[in-house]
């Protein structure tokens, strides 16, 4: 973890005063039209109220990483190669254009030149199904606890209204213990430090099914390949396969080696 530590020690008082804001829990909106997240999730469950998708019926309400929302988790699996490419598209419009202007703004305020080499973010983003159940689908943790670095931030994107059970709880700041749940819509999605501050699905008794994706992103001069896992050994979060790159005007490091097809999953025009 050495050179992870020194990153941290490299930083200057105005990129602290940054990453506190940034760490800072908030709620981000965007044009739905411009980014259009559900249309391709839609198509791939075949159900147009995603809200309406029924929980498991074959013994899979119980807890776990799958629960009654697996159905519809197996069906976004095996999605086709359109809707993977439209969601995909989605996905970097949104940083883009959404992620990449709040955070420059807010690196801009505070003096901090963090931006300047642009982003490291999750290939692709996390899709999740919290289906009604008597049990919840995880158990409360923080991204650390799985190795991930602690300069990774996270946006929670719901494609259906969220509140109460059906939605994430989290704690507003690390250790302090005040958990909620977000409310949001979609059109909206929340920013936190979901590797310090703990969160945690509850058991869904609302009737209505949560959809939603979610992904890390991280500033580049703070990414390391070399920190290490929760074992002692080397991060299984690389460039090139767990994470991809944007440049500070947003667009894709050309430079970077890809999974075979991602370029034309990435495609625009």
């Amino acid at each position: 973890m050495a050179a992870l530590a020194s990153a941290g020690d490299a930083l200057t008082p105005e990129d602290r005063a940054a990453l506190a804001e940034l760490r800072t829990q908030r709620t981000l909106t965007y044009d739905t039209q411009e980014h259009d997240w559900r249309s391709p999730v839609v198509d791939a469950m075949g159900v147009e109220a995603l809200q309406t998708l029924e929980p498991a019926t074959d013994g899979r309400s119980r807890g776990g990483s799958r629960g009654a929302g697996a159905p519809w988790l197996r069906k976004w699996t095996t999605r086709s190669p359109d809707v993977r490419e439209r969601i995909l598209a989605a996905y970097l419009s949104f940083l883009q254009e959404v992620v990449l202007p709040h955070v420059r703004e807010v690196c801009a305020r505070h003096g901090s030149t963090l931006c300047e080499d642009g982003l490291v973010f999750q290939r692709e983003p996390s899709f999740r199904c919290h289906a009604p159940s008597p049990n919840p689908t995880g158990r409360p943790h923080c991204d650390a606890d799985y190795g991930h670095s602690e300069f990774e931030l996270n946006v929670w994107l719901p494609l259906v209204e969220c509140g109460g059970s059906n939605s994430l709880w989290c704690e507003p700041a690390p250790g302090i213990g005040d958990y909620a749940p977000f409310a949001v819509n979609y059109g909206e999605a929340v920013l936190f430090w979901g590797n310090r501050c703990r969160h945690y699905t509850v058991a869904n008794d609302s009737g209505i099914t949560r959809v939603s994706f979610d992904f890390r992103f991280l500033f580049r001069r703070l990414y390391d390949p070399h920190m290490e896992n929760i074992y002692g050994g080397p991060t299984a979060f690389l460039l090139g396969g767990y994470f991809d790159a944007i440049g500070a005007d947003g667009e894709l490091d050309a430079d970077l080696a890809r999974p075979k097809g991602h370029g034309v999953l990435y495609r625009r025009g």
